[in-house]
């Protein structure tokens, strides 16, 4: 329950519009916890939230901050990484990350052309 609350006041963090230095650090306690807990605790404690977590990963991919998108691809090569490293397998992971792909690229891009760039 713990590491369950943890993950999803970290969710609810790089939900939000904060500073790099927020988003920064919240991802790297992400990368911290399924570091500590494993893929498969970190999965277990994520389960319903897997695809909200998957929209945040890829929409900080195109933050502002160098850093911030840096730490958003690490944690989702950490990810990939620790749940193939102890199952072999990342069907599962990859099949719901690529269904939320195109929803979040549609929604950078509608973005991009409001803001005029």
């Amino acid at each position: 329950k713990m590491i369950e609350r943890t993950l999803n006041l970290l969710l609810h963090i790089i939900s939000s519009p904060l500073s790099s230095v927020t988003l920064l650090r919240a991802l790297g306690t992400a990368s911290h916890v399924l570091d500590k807990v494993g893929s498969s605790l970190f999965l277990n404690a994520v389960e319903d939230d897997l695809q909200h977590w998957g929209r945040m990963i890829f929409s900080l991919m195109n933050n502002t901050s160098l850093s911030v998108r840096s730490m958003a691809v690490d944690l989702t090569v950490s990810v990939f990484g620790s749940i193939f490293k102890d199952g072999g397998n990342i069907d599962e992971v990859a099949q719901v990350f690529l269904t939320v792909l195109p929803e979040v690229v549609g929604r950078e891009i509608a973005l991009y052309s409001v803001d005029g760039l």
